[in-house]
């Protein structure tokens, strides 16, 4: 897509500022660095109270994710795909918490992305699930109006959504190294998860889309929802007119989290994927997830047939 010179500008100058950081992937486990001010002021604000009000009213049910470990491994991309209603985990408050630590170890700091066409929900399902795992909550669209000075509904109106979506584009290229983030996505079928060609970058973390379509899609919806199934974990939601406070976003966080769990026990005896993915962005997001290549490897010759 053909951008204007006023968004171009704005892009080179978001790339020209540093973005926050929660720690940087690195070889060196000491160039791990921990969260700059923004970041820590959004964990902050958040409050370590692990969604006690969620909690205290979940008693024991089936996960819903019934995808099995072997179909998992033998599948190129690794996705998982659930229905969430209302209330759909009522597990004790103790299991919640063992799963959200078992998951918060498991993903060795990897960073999880929440795309869809609902950048409320996005925003809503990402604090939830960075309160559980003591990650920094972060926005793109907070970013990007923090580094061009301009709220978002005025880029859109004067640069159009193309504006936002090669906006967002550099933003999650310049967090794609960062460690122990949720990242909420722009949505409106605008962001750059709704572009092909971000995916690259996306896939070295783990990508969970919201779905909350209850009718079959538009002829206009259906490029960014053929984006959005490269995500690996696929949630059914309620539409917004159904959710009743932030139940249902507790509901949809605690799904992300035994969907992660089954994906990272499905790795169990293959080697780490959290270790894969931080492997795929220090070699720079190049495109071969999950069949990574030799680092001399040359994304325009795509014959080369050897795989690390």
């Amino acid at each position: 897509r053909l951008v204007s010179a006023g968004a171009t500008a704005k892009m080179a100058m978001i790339a020209s500022k540093p973005i926050l950081c929660a720690g940087r992937h690195s070889s060196h486990s000491s160039a791990r660095r921990s969260a700059c001010a923004f970041a820590h002021d959004a964990r902050t604000t958040l409050s370590s109270s692990r969604l006690p009000q969620h909690r205290a009213s979940l008693s024991a049910r089936r996960s819903p994710f019934s995808v099995c470990a072997s179909e998992l491994r033998s599948m190129r991309h690794i996705r998982i795909q659930s229905h969430v209603p209302t209330r759909i985990f009522s597990q004790s408050a103790a299991a919640a918490e063992d799963l959200a630590e078992d998951v918060k170890d498991g993903l060795q700091g990897c960073c999880l992305y929440v795309v869809g066409d609902d950048s409320a929900a996005n925003k809503t399902v990402a604090k939830m699930l960075a309160t559980e795992l003591s990650y920094a909550p972060l926005e793109t669209e907070a970013i990007i109006e923090q580094l061009i000075k301009m709220p978002m509904d005025e880029l859109v109106a004067s640069e159009g959504l193309t504006a936002l979506g090669g906006a967002e584009f550099v933003v999650l290229q310049e967090l794609a190294s960062n460690l122990r983030c949720v990242v909420a996505t722009a949505g409106g079928g605008g962001g750059a998860a709704a572009r092909g060609d971000c995916w690259p970058t996306l896939f070295g973390a783990f990508t969970i889309w919201l779905d909350d379509l209850t009718e079959e899609p538009s002829a206009e919806s259906a490029p960014q929802r053929d984006c959005y199934r490269q995500a690996e974990i696929h949630l059914k939601v309620p539409p917004a007119a159904d959710r009743s406070g932030e139940e249902w976003a507790a509901d949809a966080a605690q799904a992300t989290l035994a969907g992660v769990k089954q994906m990272l026990d499905a790795w169990e005896g293959e080697g780490s994927l959290p270790g894969k993915k931080s492997l795929y962005i220090r070699l720079g997001c190049r495109g071969d997830w999950p069949d990574l290549k030799p680092p001399q490897w040359d994304p325009n010759r795509p014959d080369e047939n050897t795989t690390i």
